[in-house]
């Protein structure tokens, strides 16, 4: 299997929680809706993707409630990223993953 493949296969199995001060709104469990910029060695952190999820963010001219729905190209270490088994799996490369499943 192609290593971008392999690595996005993870990623879209994962849960991205925003971290504090970014532009999703703290806690709270955003979408991936792409990623891309991965190379042998990054940590799940690296690279960037567009996500979907509620931000406190405006923009000039925006009247309406907050937070509210919005989509952003951010990079991976906006969030915690946890696997499907709930492994808090940021700062892992694949590699390092791989290896914590077969334990």
């Amino acid at each position: 299997m192609d290593i971008d493949k392999e690595y996005e296969d993870v990623l879209r199995k994962c849960k991205f929680i925003s971290k504090k001060d970014e532009w999703f709104v703290e806690g709270t469990e955003v979408k991936m809706c792409d990623v891309w910029q991965y190379e042998i060695g990054y940590k799940f952190k690296h690279g960037c993707g567009l996500f979907g999820g509620l931000t406190n963010e405006t923009y000039k001219g925006y009247t309406g409630e907050l937070p509210r729905e919005d989509g952003e190209i951010c990079p991976l270490d906006e969030f915690l990223i946890y696997d499907e088994s709930g492994n808090e799996i940021s700062e892992l490369t694949l590699d390092e993953y791989k290896s914590l499943l077969a334990e």
